[in-house]
């Protein structure tokens, strides 16, 4: 343990609190989404939202801010779909 000039021992210790992470998954491929799912389902820091398709990603993006967007490039089959969202 290394010497702390800073550290006092009487004083309580606090718990820091770290804020949500809004992240939505933009996916059309189940497996991928039930993956991310369980990755992040006892996460307190992190709440996961997803979408399967343009349409639905576009609608979410309106209503909401995300700080992380993890996005498949290519929807539906479509190797543009995912540029349609960016």
């Amino acid at each position: 343990m290394s010497f702390n000039p800073f550290y006092d021992p009487s004083l309580p210790k606090v718990k820091e609190e770290v804020a949500q992470k809004f992240i939505l998954l933009i996916d059309d491929e189940e497996t991928i989404t039930i993956t991310f799912e369980k990755v992040f389902a006892n996460q307190s820091y992190a709440l996961l939202d997803t979408a399967k398709n343009v349409v639905e990603a576009k609608d979410k993006l309106a209503s909401m801010f995300y700080d992380f967007i993890f996005l498949d490039m290519r929807l539906d089959g479509n190797s543009y779909a995912g540029m349609d969202v960016l």
